[in-house]
């Protein structure tokens, strides 16, 4: 995915596809590169398993797919149940935000 609008769509079809699961513990999309560009946001596609899947999604995998901070910190507030997470984040998402995580 090289543009914006790909990576809408790709974000579109993803929530389509999770949307009616009820019981959805694991997400895991693998690419066969990396993301081009950090500037390519996948809040939408975070944002969507924070409102639907937040009691029940444990793994989360989208490799080096890019978040904003604000859709970071939405999700590890929110899905409860999250034990594993990769995704990508900018440098100064980590070093100028502090998220405490009770165990």
């Amino acid at each position: 995915m090289h543009t914006r609008d790909e990576v809408n769509r790709f974000c579109a079809w993803v929530r389509r596809v999770v949307s009616y699961s009820h019981n959805l513990q694991t997400l895991r999309l693998i690419s066969s590169g990396e993301i081009p560009s950090a500037n390519i946001s996948f809040d939408s596609l975070t944002n969507h398993l924070t409102a639907r899947h937040f009691g029940t999604l444990a793994v989360l995998d989208i490799g080096s797919a890019f978040i904003g901070g604000g859709a970071l910190r939405q999700l590890c507030i929110t899905c409860v149940h999250l034990e594993d997470l990769t995704v990508g984040v900018g440098w100064h998402t980590l070093v100028g935000n502090y998220y405490v995580i009770s165990v």
